[in-house]
């Protein structure tokens, strides 16, 4: 091991496995973005990249509805001992080649997209909620007269 180290062969695997991973990270990145909208934090490290989900999501079923579509992207909120401070997905790169990701990429979008869209319309007049600015933000008020405000703005 320690000529392996010594004569440099250690150092070439890993530069070029970091580039390797780089590629497959951003390549996942922009996917997920493209696809989803979702911006995800870019991580210089590791070989997982987490995608956020709203709180309102569960992401245990949505970890479920993308296993059940062959994709296996573990729930963020399982990782605490504490309740779950974020929800989100881990969606790993280390063992997919870029193939592999841009094949369950669209896979992923849609089990999140069916997710979303579910939950996003008023539950009184079924118009998109995520069209108002302030519900994105958190704002009570806007939820409670969402769909005042959906019929005043169609």
């Amino acid at each position: 091991m320690a000529e392996f180290i010594y004569d440099g062969h250690y150092q070439r695997h890993r530069t070029r496995m970091q580039a390797i991973y780089a590629e497959r990270r951003t390549r996942l990145v922009e996917l997920m973005h493209e696809l989803t909208g979702i911006e995800i934090a870019p991580a210089q490290a590791g070989l997982h990249v987490v995608v956020p989900l709203p709180s309102s999501i569960d992401d245990r079923a949505l970890s479920l509805r993308a296993a059940d579509a062959g994709v296996i992207a573990p729930p963020l909120s399982t990782h605490y001992l504490t309740p779950a401070a974020r929800r989100g997905l881990l969606l790993g790169f280390g063992v997919a080649d870029v193939r592999s990701i841009e094949k369950s990429a669209p896979v992923l979008a849609r089990c999140i997209a069916s997710v979303t869209a579910a939950r996003a319309r008023c539950v009184r007049c079924r118009a998109p909620r995520a069209s108002f600015p302030a519900e994105r933000s958190g704002s009570r008020r806007v939820r409670e007269v969402g769909c005042f405000l959906a019929q005043a703005r169609s």
